[in-house]
């Protein structure tokens, strides 16, 4: 399997399992799988209330804690809390945590960054990221941060790829994260899509693993999420073959830069409304 070696030193698989819309048992059985299966990238957050199934998972795993990359994300109504890195902790049942992410760009986010840096200067968390903010509100973390973000979590797949805030996020050293890597649930449009389709005909693979494939040659790290076991294996069955010029040529032409999951103020409030429970 690839990894990536992120700006501060850390190495980050290319592909993980992302818990979001599991229950707590839901999420520790996908969990348990997609470690058995060979996945070492766990992502969560708060606001997904499945961290402690995803704990329980970990820790049945046997798997040897330094092994496995876990990331989680910090929810704004939790911005304030000076106590919700050592309570996100708890629920996951570990000593420290690989990533943690500003969930989204609304209530006060610096402050939570401010947060998230004193637990980095405490070695709670290792790295830190950013979810869902653009390039402006990018720059602002960059103008007041001590310690850099070094992932950005967004939407991105053949339909929204992002170029523009790839392109600056690259140059300030921040690697792109891809949430809803086949547009999300209830959404076929993109693993319905014919160029896909031929493309996956072409390598005896599935439109789903082409669009994972292209996603990591291209320097994104996809974390679909599933309930099946035969899914959560169908998204790591993918590196055994490469996408070709051709093939990614294809898929770049598919680029609309629309996004399936448009934010907006009424749904920024709407997230100031949701409390996380300790």
């Amino acid at each position: 399997m690839r990894n990536f070696k992120l700006s501060d030193g850390y190495i980050i698989p290319s592909i993980g399992l992302g818990t979001f819309k599991l229950t707590n048992d839901e999420a520790y059985n996908s969990t348990l799988n997609a470690l058995k299966i060979g996945y070492r990238l766990i992502d969560t957050a708060n606001v997904y209330f499945d961290e402690e199934g995803v704990g329980r998972a970990i820790k049945d795993s046997n798997i040897n804690r330094g092994d496995i990359y876990l990331e989680t994300k910090i929810w704004p109504t939790s911005f304030l809390d000076k106590e919700v890195i050592h309570k996100t902790l708890k629920r996951l049942q570990v000593d420290y945590l690989d990533l943690v992410l500003i969930h989204q760009p609304c209530g006060n986010y610096i402050e939570g960054y401010k947060i998230l840096e004193k637990a980095y200067k405490n070695k709670e968390i290792r790295s830190i990221g950013l979810s869902n903010f653009n390039i402006e509100e990018i720059k602002e973390i960059l103008a007041i941060c001590e310690v850099r973000p070094v992932l950005l979590q967004v939407e991105n797949h053949p339909f929204c790829q992002n170029k523009k805030l790839k392109e600056f996020a690259e140059k300030e050293g921040i690697i792109l994260q891809s949430w809803f890597p086949f547009g999300g649930k209830g959404n076929n449009s993109v693993l319905d899509n014919e160029v896909i389709k031929s493309i996956a005909i072409k390598h005896k693979k599935t439109t789903s693993q082409v669009i994972l494939r292209w996603n990591i040659q291209n320097n994104y790290i996809p974390v679909p999420g599933s309930r099946s076991e035969e899914h959560i294996k169908e998204n790591f069955d993918i590196f055994d073959f490469d996408l070709d010029k051709e093939d990614l040529k294809l898929l770049d032409s598919l680029n609309k830069e629309e996004p399936f999951h448009k934010r907006s103020e009424e749904s920024f409030k709407r997230y100031m409304t949701i409390k996380i429970e300790d």
